[in-house]
């Protein structure tokens, strides 16, 4: 019995020499590259966010290990496929947390990050979510868990105060799809009308996660004759062209999925580009011809490696990728908590990208700014980028 528990006690003794911790959390590793969990949907719903968002990373990624990497370490993406399905998602980060990655780092679909949040929390795991945007990933703030990206909620809050002075409407309808990043976004233009004295006009239509048609949707919209159709989904286009058989003429203002590739490509291809609006990061457009020096540079660096041009979650990625480094370089160590007390400490983070990003203790919602995005010509792509000739209309994001 006493070599028994000798023995036992000789494998935890082992096991905390080996880098465990009792909460099964991974202690600060002195060599190696330093593990970054990707987890981006790949392959379904969201693979249009998820695989620009992964290629952004993977670009930042490369450039930082050219220059010599962070800490004297160079940096690993991993590149899971959470398909926008919460048990991949969590089999992904189980596996990440297994093999002692330091951090999570993307997530594409908002339930997958709400289901993956708890765990980082209980583990002592660094997450940063860069794309999804549920108002619940980062309220309330869990220890662990950044997200750079602006809420569902203040993204609401932006987008209405900016399209009720542009468009004057007296109703509002807000097409979202049915899980709890459109929910966030719908209840959020809602809190915003009501507050107005406009809640009687508002008017929701729940697009299910899986539709692939979007006729009910629009003949419910155009029996009802709204000023305005502001979009949460994961594909814009067939919806809009939808609304346009149905005989809708309203205009039509996507949340910031208008700004992915796959929105704004097929819109130009079907004519329906031209005088589309869509939610925007930054106040300067995501072209080669960007009065921001940092953001041509970026656009010209994808499209040098990809053959494409960059959309809204590629930036994401790279920027956030961006944001890990400037963490780990302030913690100066490759340690969970230094790297929160550092990311708590920026006011304000600003890579010239977009709009600045701010953390503290009691906010880990990073993006403080929102802008609408107007496009003025059915080019896509073009010669300088994602799109043609646009218009910027930047605002505080919940403002």
């Amino acid at each position: 019995m006493v070599r028994h528990l000798a023995a036992l006690l000789a494998v935890a003794v082992v096991g905390l020499a080996a880098g465990c911790s009792p909460s099964g959390t991974p202690s600060a590793d002195t060599s190696g590259p330093i593990v970054l969990g990707g987890v981006f949907d790949l392959s379904a719903t969201a693979s249009t966010l998820g695989k620009p968002a992964q290629q952004g990373a993977q670009l930042a990624v490369d450039e930082i290990n050219g220059r010599g990497g962070v800490l004297g370490r160079t940096l690993e993406l991993g590149s899971a496929d959470e398909g926008c399905d919460t048990s991949k998602g969590v089999a992904a980060t189980r596996k990440y947390m297994s093999e002692r990655a330091f951090m999570l780092f993307g997530f594409s679909c908002s339930p997958v990050a709400l289901a993956v949040k708890p765990l980082a929390e209980a583990q002592h795991i660094p997450m940063l979510v860069t794309t999804a945007t549920a108002t619940a990933i980062s309220r309330p703030p869990a220890h662990y868990v950044f997200d750079s990206n602006v809420s569902a909620a203040d993204e609401a809050k932006s987008v209405a105060n900016l399209v009720l002075p542009r468009f004057k409407p007296h109703k509002v309808a807000v097409a979202y799809v049915g899980n709890d990043y459109g929910k966030s976004a719908a209840d959020g233009v809602k809190a915003v009308l009501e507050a107005k004295g406009l809640g009687s006009g508002y008017q929701g239509v729940e697009i299910p996660l899986d539709a692939t048609d979007y006729r009910a949707q629009s003949l419910i919209l155009a029996r009802s004759r709204p000023d305005v159709i502001l979009v949460v989904a994961y594909s814009t286009p067939p919806l809009i062209k939808a609304l346009k058989q149905a005989g809708v003429t309203a205009p039509v203002v996507s949340f910031s999925g208008g700004v992915l590739a796959a929105t704004v490509t097929p819109l130009a291809q079907q004519g329906l580009l031209n005088g589309f609006v869509s939610s925007w990061y930054a106040p300067t457009e995501l072209s080669t011809t960007s009065t921001s020096k940092a953001m041509s540079d970026f656009v010209q660096a994808y499209h040098r490696r990809y053959g494409q041009y960059p959309d809204s979650t590629a930036l994401q990625g790279y920027q956030g990728i961006k944001l890990v480094q400037k963490a780990l370089e302030k913690a100066g160590a490759v340690d969970a908590d230094k790297f929160v007390n550092a990311m708590e400490s920026f006011e304000t983070v600003d890579f010239s990208l977009g709009m600045p990003m701010g953390f503290s203790a009691t906010d880990h919602s990073g993006a403080d700014r929102m802008s609408l995005v107007q496009f003025e010509s059915n080019e896509a792509p073009g010669g300088k980028g994602l799109y043609g000739s646009v218009k910027i209309f930047s605002a505080p994001a919940g403002s």
